[in-house]
């Protein structure tokens, strides 16, 4: 029973692996189960949400006008408007929608609503640095924390034997010493 309460945590604790983003505004999980050598490891992989995007080792909310699915934001599109481009344009023909303000007249320029798409690179969900270094961190304290219980379990079980067999040395002498008793009288 000890063994398989062991080994259940061993799987537990050795199986869960966390990948990405520190954690923040605009950061979001998923869960997958991947195969290495056989052997399926459940992986939290951390990124941003949707509506953000990665700038180094965090998430940014996309400019108004302009709206992401988790990677490169862009200009909103299908008479789209404003933040997250959740407003509608019902526009007349003497009007444009602009992705920022919404409507607005067809031969108005306006320099804010010039927006370039933002695009960043990244590899895949992962970052360099202290992202990783928190996750290092972390699995280092799961990993240690699971050797020392390990080892108390080890301890216990073999105090347990060894207090077995005292009682049985004992109640072993005590039956000679008793024989013997009763063979002189």
């Amino acid at each position: 029973m000890e063994w398989i309460l062991l080994n259940s945590m061993f799987l537990f604790f050795s199986t869960v692996q966390v990948r990405g983003l520190p954690p923040g505004q605009g950061v979001c999980k998923t869960h997958q189960s991947e195969e290495r050598g056989g052997i399926y490891i459940n992986v939290t992989v951390v990124h941003c949400c949707n509506n953000y995007y990665q700038i180094d080792e965090r998430c940014v909310e996309c400019p108004i006008g302009h709206f992401s699915r988790g990677d490169n934001c862009t200009k909103c599109m299908d008479e789209k408007y404003g933040k997250k481009c959740a407003e509608q344009c019902k526009c007349n023909s003497t009007e444009r929608c602009d992705n920022v303000k919404g409507c607005i007249l067809l031969d108005a320029f306006d320099s804010s609503s010039t927006y370039k798409t933002v695009v960043v690179p990244t590899a895949g969900g992962q970052t360099a640095g202290n992202g990783n270094s928190n996750v290092l961190i972390f699995m280092a304290c799961v990993a240690a924390g699971s050797v020392v219980i390990v080892i108390c379990a080890i301890l216990v079980k073999n105090r347990r034997a060894v207090c077995r067999r005292k009682k049985t040395t004992t109640a072993m002498e005590h039956a000679k010493r008793n024989k013997k008793g009763q063979t002189l009288k």
